[in-house]
Parts: C-alpha cells; structure tokens; sequence
C-alpha cells in the first residue's frame, strides 16, 4: 500500500503538533529590550534581533485571514521544497513551503487548510506524493498543472479525475507510453481549460502517435491557448476545431490549406498562428477546392501580429499567394518558409533560370501578391537585398517580414521564440538573387531595377544590403533605387562592406576625400532622409584592417557627416564585428551618435 503510506506521510505533516502554539504578544520581561533598544536582564541566550523578528511575527499574525491568504498565495506559488527543520519529520524528507507555513503556528495552518486555491498550483517543485495531496486539497478551485518530467500512473489518473476544474495544463516531455493517456484527456470535458500545452520528446513517423479529437470545441470551449510541439517534426492532422475564444495556435502540425483558413476565419481574434501548411495550390490558382467554396475571399484579423507558415507547393507563386486570403493590419511578424528543413535557405525555381527574361518574369508573378499583401497587412517598411556571386544564376525568392537575423529554435524541449523582442521592428521585405561573374552586371542591373520600380516599395525606411558582390556604378545604383526609395532613413551592410558606389550616389557631386565635409556643400541625391548607416560584418574578425576598409568606413561616416549639415538633424553610426579598427577622432566629429562594438557577432 505505497500509496496510502504516502497520504499518511503528507497528512502527518499537514497534523497539529501535539501542543497547539498560538504566537502571543511577548511580555517585558527581564529577556526582552528596554527602551533604548538594549538588552536588560540575563536569562536565557536570547538576542536582541531574535525579538524584533519575534514581534513582526506577531504583527503579521494579527493580520485578517483574507490578507494572510492573499500574501501566502503569492508568495508561495510555484516555489521550490525546502528542507523542514523539525526533527519530529523523517529525516531527509522535503516539503513545499506551503506546508511549512502550516507548521508556524495553529491561525496560519487553519487558513492554509481552509483555502484551496493555495493548492492549485501543481509543478515540478512539488516531491511526486505532494503532487497528488495539492490536488486533493484545492478542491474545486482552477488548477495550474505544469509538468516536464515523466507522469506516474497514479497521476495520470488524478488529473483525469480533476480535469473538469484544470485551467492550465503543461505536459512536456511525454513519452511513448503517455499517448493512451493523452487520448484519455481528449474524450472527458474541460470546461475551465484557458491553456493546453503538449510537448513530445521522442521520435515517431510522420504519421501522429495518437488520434487527435474531431474537434476541441466540446472538450474546451474556453481555451485560448494551443501549443503542441514535438522532436519529431510535424504531424499530419486530420481536421482542426477549437474555442472561438482561441488567441494563441502554435503548434507543429501540417494542415490542409482550407483548414487553415477556416480556423482563421473562425478565430478573428487570434494573436498568434503559427502551423505547416500542405495543398497549398488547392483552391488559390488550380481548381476549386470544395470546402473553399464557401471561404470569403478575405479573411480579417484585427488582432493578429504573428502570422508564421510553412508551405509546401509546387508552384512558386503558390506560396505568396496565400496572403491574399489575409487581411491583417496589425500584423509585425509575417514569417513563410519552406516545409522541409532542407529548403530553408531558399525556394528554388523547379526549372534553372538561364536568361534575364525569365528572371524577370519571376519579378513579375511576385508584383500583384505584394500589392494584395500592402493592401491587407499593410506598407512594407523594410527591404533587404542580397547578391551573391556564384557560377550559375539563380533567383532565390522568399517574403520575411522580420529581421534577417530573428529565428526560431527549441529550448528545454519548449518551443521558444528567441525574437520576440524583435516583435515591434519594421516589417521587411527579402530579396535574393545569385549573379555569375560570367554575364554582365547590367543583366542583373535590369533585373533589380524591375524589382525595385514593380514592386510597393515606396513606404520602405529600412534598405539591408547583405552580401554585396556586383559591381555597379553610381549610375547604376542610382536607376535601381531611384526615387521609390526617397524614404529610406537607415542603410544597413550585412556581411559587406560599405559599396563606394552606392555610398556616392547618395552625393552627386562625388564623396570628399577630406574630413572637413563643410568644404564640400554636397546635397545627397539618393536616401535624403537617410539618418543612420550600420556595417556588421559577421566575419569581421578575419578582415584585414587595411586602408581599403578604412576607406569604406571613411566613406560611410561622410555620407553621414554631410546630411548632418544639410539637413541639420543627428546622425547615427554603427559598427560591428570590426575588432582592431581604430577611427580617427577627427572622422566623427560630425556624427552625433557613435556606436564601435568591436568583435561582436549577429
């Protein structure tokens, strides 16, 4: 009889001691303090701040019950076990500090004992019997069940019997043995259910280790919250139906494209989505899909912010097309990708692209996606352009409106979101192309001159060169951007140095060669807005700090300096990953705000 050994332990400790102690006003007595604060008499060896702890003590103890409940259910909620220190409990033995408050006097066990909701939190922290006597003791309060460790039977079977008054559960790290028993928690009811979070830590096939419900709208009609992650991968799962209250669906499963959009649909409140997405080209350019025929051709989200999908289409303008369904104006994080883990660099044209014809036929399939895409989530504020050099030419083409550097990844076996401080950044849009040094760097000119003037650039603040390896004129660079982008108040160069000629077509006239930029009365052609240039070099360890990288910098800093003076208004630098460059003081005495972080990473 293990288990009733173990209520008793618990009930033992949860007992009165054998002489009720009522803490008490003290007396003044010869053990006590005299008004100066000093110890008179000799007695027993009691010291003078043993009594001032005595006496709050007792002033927390004259508190109302309803106060004393308040400052034990917050103060101890979710708090590790600690070591009791009577020696009346078996040695070594741990207990939750709620059951050492019930062990400070007899007013403060009666209010423990008295208040479920003080039970209602079941963790980790909690020793494995405890477990169950918390959940024995919070009665019909809500519980908050947060577990990442393996689930014995006999709990398994106490939060069945108490899952009708369960609000938050958390069960990570299941393994194998537990999908009977996730199967079980779909087919009871939790009526007061607000979060269900479900973490697998082990590996199956593609297809779900259990069945999954027809729909969570009876077993949860309050929930807000669905969060299912796995090791494994993504899961293939076969309908979706949750609360309308739903505003939170993160969840590592692959869904129909239909399904996606009729849960959206359903949930207008939702904050966060994030999900797989398959048949993608059902429904949106290829026949009619069935359950399509009656989705409105937009759907409005006012209160999403966090839209993250990965598609798996043969069609590549498929995968753009999906945001014609959305309509969010609230929007910040818009994250598509492609299904496979293998194909997250890119999404490569299933046929090779060999002339500029086709590349600019691609610019053109992207045009009226991006159009819908300004008109339902709104402006794009950022653009980010890279050009790699390599032997063939490619167009590698993929909408990110979130910083380059913002990713996602497990932790603790918990999906965690390490860029959700990037959430307020401006949306962005990326751009990728490959350029062979064997045809002329006009080719690629045109291409992204196409680009540039196609597409609803014109509300762009922040321009990403990464990667820069084409050689462009000023001119060139000055007929790519033009004055679509006249709105550009900050030029950042990823992994690149600053190009010189980018940097002088935003001086007509040609960049100084002197750092006294009064003598030059230049007004900057291109970006006259532009207010802050960033240089992070990712493997600026390895660049030699030579003249040919002071001089890029050089050029940088002046471009600044000049619309400082024009336009009267601070200016910003920054510089990563440049470990050993030193500036001349002399260089920035024009710019306002220097920021020189010497061997940093992004």
């Amino acid at each position: 009889m293990p288990q009733a050994s173990q209520m008793a332990d618990t009930d033992t400790a949860l007992a009165a001691a054998a002489t009720p102690h009522i803490l008490t006003e003290p007396l003044n007595s010869s053990n006590t303090a005299d008004g100066q604060g000093q110890h008179c008499g000799t007695g027993d060896n009691v010291t003078i701040e043993s009594k001032i702890h005595y006496n709050r003590v007792y002033t927390v103890c004259r508190f109302p019950a309803e106060i004393l409940e308040y400052i034990f259910s917050s103060a101890i909620t979710d708090q590790p076990s600690a070591k009791p220190s009577s020696a009346s409990l078996e040695h070594g033995d741990s207990l939750p500090l709620l059951a050492l408050v019930t062990h400070v006097c007899s007013h403060w066990r009666a209010i423990c004992l008295k208040a479920p909701r003080l039970w209602t939190g079941i963790s980790d922290h909690l020793p494995t019997k405890w477990r169950l006597e918390f959940m024995r003791r919070s009665g019909s309060a809500p519980l908050r069940i947060r577990l990442r460790s393996s689930i014995p039977k006999a709990l398994q079977e106490e939060i069945l019997s108490h899952l009708h008054h369960v609000e938050v559960l958390h069960l990570v790290r299941l393994e194998s043995r537990a999908c009977h028993f996730i199967e079980r928690i779909w087919a009871l009811s939790a009526p007061v259910l607000t979060e269900l979070h479900l973490g697998f830590d082990y590996f199956f096939p593609s297809h779900s280790p259990f069945a999954w419900p027809t729909s969570n709208c009876d077993f949860a009609p309050r929930l807000q919250v669905l969060r299912i992650y796995s090791a494994a991968g993504e899961y293939t799962l076969p309908c979706l139906g949750a609360a309308e209250t739903l505003t939170r669906f993160d969840a590592d499963l692959k869904l129909d494209l239909s399904k996606v959009l009729q849960s959206l649909r359903r949930h207008s409140q939702i904050t966060f989505f994030r999900s797989s997405v398959i048949d993608s080209a059902a429904g949106v350019h290829g026949a009619p899909h069935p359950s399509l025929i009656t989705e409105p051709a937009i759907i409005f989200l006012p209160q999403l912010r966090t839209l993250f999908i990965r598609l798996k289409s043969d069609s590549f303008s498929d995968r753009l097309a999906f945001l014609r369904h959305v309509k969010a104006p609230s929007l910040r994080r818009l994250m598509m990708k492609p299904l496979y883990e293998e194909d997250l660099d890119g999404w490569h044209v299933p046929v090779q692209v060999d002339a500029i014809g086709s590349r600019l036929n691609l610019v053109k399939l992207f045009t009226p996606h991006l159009l819908t895409m300004r008109d339902n989530i709104g402006p794009l504020r950022s653009f980010s352009l890279t050009m790699n050099s390599g032997d063939g030419i490619d167009f590698v083409g993929s909408v990110d409106l979130t910083p380059p550097r913002v990713e996602t990844e497990y932790c603790d076996s918990e999906y965690r979101d390490i860029g959700r401080q990037e959430e307020e950044r401006l949306p962005q849009l990326f751009l990728r192309t490959n350029w062979n040094k064997t045809e002329p760097a006009s080719n690629t000119a045109r291409f992204l001159k196409t680009a540039c003037h196609s597409w609803p650039l014109s509300d762009v603040r922040v321009l990403l060169v990464d990667s820069l390896g084409v050689p462009f004129s000023a001119n060139e660079w000055r007929a790519i951007f033009g004055a679509q982008f006249s709105q550009v108040t900050e030029l950042h160069f990823f992994d690149t140095l600053p190009s010189p000629s980018l940097l002088q077509a935003c001086t007509p006239g040609g960049l100084p060669t002197s750092p006294d930029v009064h003598e030059s009365q230049m007004v900057p052609f291109l970006f006259p807005l532009l207010k802050k240039i960033v240089i992070d070099c990712s493997n600026g360890l390895s660049l030699p700090m030579n003249e040919t990288v002071k001089q890029h910098v050089f050029a940088a800093i002046m471009v600044l300096a000049i619309n400082r003076m024009e336009g009267n208004s601070p200016v910003a630098f920054e510089i990563h990953g440049c470990q050993g460059l030193q500036l001349p003081t002399a260089w920035l005495r024009d710019v306002a705000e220097v920021s020189v972080l010497e061997g940093r990473f992004m």
